[in-house]
């Protein structure tokens, strides 16, 4: 046969096949709806235009189709838990040839399956004549073994539980000791990890990030990152080798390269939060401002070409006598450096003399790496 029809969730079911509506009862509520995609193709005659017709298999009450002569229709009233499944027979209205319509031999591209998923496990009650059920199988064959594991689990089963004289939970107090209202013990938890928790009163966890004080919980959110560094290293303008002692701006050849005296890597996406430099010896101009930093990125074939970006700090520097450390010490909100870029610190200024340049330059770059 020359014409063969496809149903889909997609919109384009022709080239998303097989793609099945879900309503996912952990998120959704009924009564639902959906819409249903049809194509065709007529291997004789691409051009051809197509009639529709759309057969709602094992039907029941409570499902109602739009229309079941229209290329896309939209399935409402789905009231119950169970799939609905529907297949598809299209026309060339030029030569009256039709799709397969016996549902025994028609393709699999010709159906749809509204997959109607339980709250709590995700569990399908798959539609008469479904093809693809293994899969729904597996998610029972799951969920029923896991309930049988989670009903024979004792107590003492738990891992942070070292000693179970009894079942129930009344007061949980400091060290871990769980006791019934008479002040009986009935089981130890392994470790002080829980602050004084009760029938009525919930424990307390405090995020790191609102809470550095000791002596209860803390739950970690973000991760930090810190980049360090120290050099005494600058390239000069010729390209012909290095300056060494005296830190000063460098580039690879004109003065709009920009190359970092401390280049690091950012495997992940991190933001930077922080910058501390420091120069143990500051130069011999003092009361100006002689030094300007920036935090520099960009990729790997901008790090080769000397084209690292300034992100627009301008961290200015003075020193209040000659030869003085200079110390800059900035934070700043989150400025995100993403993974597979090359960033570090540039100098976008520094004395004219290379004798009143300063040597000794440390550099740390506070980050952190949050969840995504």
């Amino acid at each position: 046969m020359s014409i063969i029809a496809y149903a889909s969730a997609e919109s384009d079911p022709i080239e998303y096949p097989l793609q099945d509506p879900v309503v996912d009862l952990s998120t959704a509520s009924l009564p639902a709806s959906v819409t249903v995609y049809g194509a065709a193709v007529d291997s004789a005659n691409p051009s051809a235009t197509f009639s529709w017709q759309w057969t709602l298999l094992d039907p029941a009450s409570g499902p109602v189709l739009s229309s079941t002569t229209t290329q896309n229709i939209t399935i409402s009233n789905i009231d119950s838990w169970r799939n609905i499944r529907l297949h598809l027979v299209a026309t060339n209205t030029a030569t009256g040839l039709t799709s397969e319509s016996n549902v025994l031999l028609a393709p699999s591209s010709s159906f749809v399956e509204v997959r109607v998923l339980s709250e709590y496990a995700g569990i399908q009650k798959v539609a008469k004549g479904s093809r693809a059920w293994q899969e729904a199988m597996y998610t029972w064959a799951n969920a029923i073994e896991g309930a049988r594991g989670a009903e024979t689990l004792a107590l003492g089963d738990l891992s942070d539980v070292s000693v179970a004289t009894g079942p129930l939970v009344d007061t949980l107090v400091g060290g871990g000791s769980a006791v019934n209202g008479s002040g009986v013990a009935l089981h130890t938890h392994t470790g002080a990890h829980v602050a004084n928790a009760t029938t009525s009163a919930t424990g307390v966890v405090r995020l790191a990030e609102a809470y550095q004080g000791a002596g209860a919980p803390m739950a970690l959110t973000q991760e930090r990152v810190t980049y360090t560094g120290c050099t005494d290293l600058s390239v000069n303008d010729s390209k012909t080798g290095v300056v060494f002692r005296y830190i000063r701006t460098q580039s690879a050849g004109a003065p709009s390269e920009i190359l970092p005296h401390l280049a690091f890597y950012a495997q992940e996406a991190v933001y930077v939060t922080g910058v501390h430099v420091v120069l143990l010896d500051g130069g011999t101009v003092s009361g100006a401002a002689q030094y300007t930093f920036d935090l520099v990125q960009g990729n790997a074939a901008a790090l080769a070409g000397a084209a690292l970006v300034p992100l627009g700090l301008e961290l200015e520097g003075t020193i209040s006598t000659n030869h003085a450390p200079l110390v800059i010490n900035a934070d700043f909100s989150p400025i995100k450096i993403s993974a597979g870029r090359w960033f570090g610190l540039g100098v976008l200024a520094s004395p004219t003399l290379e004798a009143d340049c300063g040597h000794g330059l440390q550099v740390t770059i506070h980050a952190r790496r949050y969840a995504q």
